[in-house]
């Protein structure tokens, strides 16, 4: 179903000038900005056009009003602006809240639904929409909550699939990028709060502690 995925590994190891703009302090004290960039702008533009592509011939003759697109929050809330602008049908939105990454945590810590979704999805098509697949079990929960509500289908659409050697929990219908296995930020991925505006996706670089 989804065509080539592409490959997020540029690597530009030195930081222009918007990187240094982005330099930050965390919550613990730590120097934190964009490292080495994956994937700038202008190559997100036009796979997202791409993918937007595919999903729509995916759904073409199921139902001009029957596709309903639920992205998890908040790491896909600007892929999914992108995405669902260039998705020629119509479609109905909504969303679910889930923490996987709360505060300064680089490592994932077990997904928690803080927002539940409010639209009914009983025999819609369903497009699940995330930022990124690392393990699969913040999509594998997301995905098992809402096949129990009896929609007629379900599949699932993510940026940024991790390169990490062992069986997800769940594997994406359509797929961005694939990135190394490092902590990325960038494009609506945090940390501690902060780079959801950087516009690409680049590995979290982190130096000494101020004062």
């Amino acid at each position: 179903m989804n065509g080539p995925i592409e490959t997020g590994d540029q690597m530009v190891d030195s930081p222009s000038s918007i990187e240094q703009a982005f330099q930050a302090i965390d919550s613990q004290g730590r120097r934190v900005r964009p490292g080495c960039v994956l994937i700038d702008p202008d190559r997100i533009d036009r796979r997202i056009n791409d993918l937007a592509a595919q999903i729509a011939e995916t759904y073409t003759g199921q139902g001009q009003d029957e596709l309903v697109i639920v992205a998890i929050m908040t790491g896909a809330m600007v892929f999914l602006a992108d995405l669902v602008r260039a998705i020629r049908r119509p479609i109905r939105m909504g969303i679910m809240i889930v923490t996987n990454y709360p505060g300064v945590a680089t490592k994932a810590v077990g997904p928690q639904l803080d927002y539940d979704l409010r639209i009914d999805i009983t025999d819609k098509h369903v497009l699940v929409i995330d930022d990124i697949l690392d393990t699969g079990g913040t999509l594998a929960k997301v995905t098992e909550r809402i096949r129990s509500r009896s929609p007629r289908s379900v599949r699932t659409c993510v940026l940024l699939e991790k390169d990490i050697p062992d069986p997800r929990a769940i594997e994406a219908d359509f797929v961005g990028f694939r990135v190394p296995n490092e902590f990325v930020i960038g494009y609506g991925l945090d940390y501690d709060g902060l780079f959801r505006n950087y516009p690409g996706i680049a590995v979290l670089e982190s130096a000494e502690h101020e004062g």
